[in-house]
């Protein structure tokens, strides 16, 4: 029988610490009718994550398209190592290649963090071949992050050559951050800047406006670095976890017009999200864009419906508590919250407080009554009378120190005692 109910603990526990989710991914045509339905299915446990994408072939039934498995191989003090497979298939669900990811994450005793991530590429047979190496050393000082990553692709004498790298700043301040990340590549026969994106991001309350600047060698005619692109994405949280999010995006032109060199930006298209919680638990996500019309580059048309993706199952984030929330900040700030008074808590201190205060008086045998013999009344403290049989006790006084009592000779009796005592 215990075993049963330890067996029945362990599955409710798992299914607590199992979390589901269901996409479902539609799209719109032209004229704004919704077809398609691309169906995900994703399953978290502790050191696992499963996540199948299936379509709908020619012959209307679902077939798989992608399967993701991802597992926590090893998890260590300093050192981490994840597995992740993807299989992939064709469109009458046929598989059509493997690929495998290693994620290897140590940490030393300065703070530095070093990840590698090696990428295999498989075939129908199950064989691997290297495809690409990326490693990446993060540094934290306070509230800067500098991160350096390499990316190696073997050559063509099957040693690995370094093909890019890049390099990433990222500053946290108390209302949002900056962040600039630059792409060096071969140029040469040394690195040189290829591109950079520039990132400021400022949050107010429930709104976050998140400014990525995007520059290239490409966008000039000698290969200095020119603006290529910008967006500009305001954010507004709701407290039900619904949201809506504006995307603006810039080109060095407008659409249709020809770029010209060191010209103004442009606004090209606004991209609308909508994240709305339903009644019954769901969450569902509406993407509309509208882009400016081509004979007047000044004015936007009607957005259009792009796509739509429903979710089901544990689809929001939990809420923090905002005592821990303010735990948090406190001993961020150096000090220590106490923590909210539980019900067992009070009930232990409070028995603690009445063991302190008032002891128990010591239990002493009483004699046997016989049969039909009423209840012999318990004596109360020094000073108070016993109560009958059928009577509430007198409310007892809180205890007093104890008297010192002076020697009685034996010559003379104890006048609290008795005669005969």
């Amino acid at each position: 029988m215990r075993k049963a109910i330890l067996l029945g603990l362990a599955a409710v526990l798992g299914l607590c610490a199992q979390q589901q989710r269901q996409y479902e991914a539609y799209t719109y045509d032209g004229s704004g009718n919704r077809y398609g339905g691309r169906v995900y299915g994703e399953t978290r446990r502790p050191g696992e994550l499963s996540r199948t994408e299936r379509v709908v072939s020619v012959n209307g039934r679902a077939v798989p398209l992608e399967q993701v498995e991802e597992k926590v191989i090893l998890d260590t003090p300093g050192h981490k190592v994840v597995e992740r497979v993807i299989h992939r298939y064709s469109q009458d669900g046929r598989p059509a290649g493997m690929e495998k990811v290693r994620i290897e994450e140590r940490r030393d005793a300065t703070g530095k963090r070093t990840t590698t991530a090696t990428i295999y590429e498989g075939d129908v047979n199950g064989r691997f071949r290297l495809r690409e190496r990326q490693v990446t050393e993060a540094v934290t000082k306070g509230k800067t992050l500098e991160t350096l990553t390499r990316v190696e692709r073997p050559s063509v004498n099957g040693s690995l050559k370094v093909v890019e790298r890049r390099r990433m700043r990222q500053v946290e301040r108390d209302n949002g951050l900056s962040r600039e990340v630059t792409i060096y590549r071969p140029a040469d026969g040394r690195f040189a800047p290829a591109a950079k994106e520039v990132t400021e991001v400022v949050r107010e309350g429930n709104r976050e406006t998140a400014v990525t600047t995007q520059y290239n060698t490409t966008a000039t005619a000698d290969g200095r670095m020119g603006f290529a692109g910008k967006t500009v994405k305001e954010i507004v949280r709701r407290p039900d976890g619904s949201e809506r999010q504006v995307v603006s995006v810039y080109g060095a032109s407008a659409p249709g017009r020809p770029i010209s060199e060191g010209g103004r930006e442009q606004l090209r298209e606004q991209i609308l999200v909508e994240k709305q919680v339903q009644a019954d638990g769901s969450v569902v996500e509406r993407t509309g864009v509208r882009r400016v019309s081509l004979s007047d580059p000044n004015r936007l048309e009607a957005y259009q419906p792009v796509s739509e993706v429903i979710c089901r199952g544990n689809c929001l984030p939990p809420p923090q508590p905002k005592a821990q929330e303010a735990q948090q900040q406190t001993a961020q700030a150096g000090g220590q919250e106490q923590q909210p008074q539980t019900s067992e808590t009070a009930k232990e201190q409070r028995t603690v407080v009445i063991r302190d205060v008032v002891p128990p008086p010591a239990a002493r045998p009483q004699p046997t009554a016989g049969p039909g013999a009423q209840p012999a009344a318990q004596p109360g403290p020094q000073g108070t009378p016993a109560a009958k049989p059928g009577q509430q006790p007198a409310p007892q006084p809180a205890a007093q120190p104890p008297r010192r009592r002076e020697p009685v000779p034996r010559d003379r009796p104890d006048p609290k005692r008795g005669p005969g005592s």
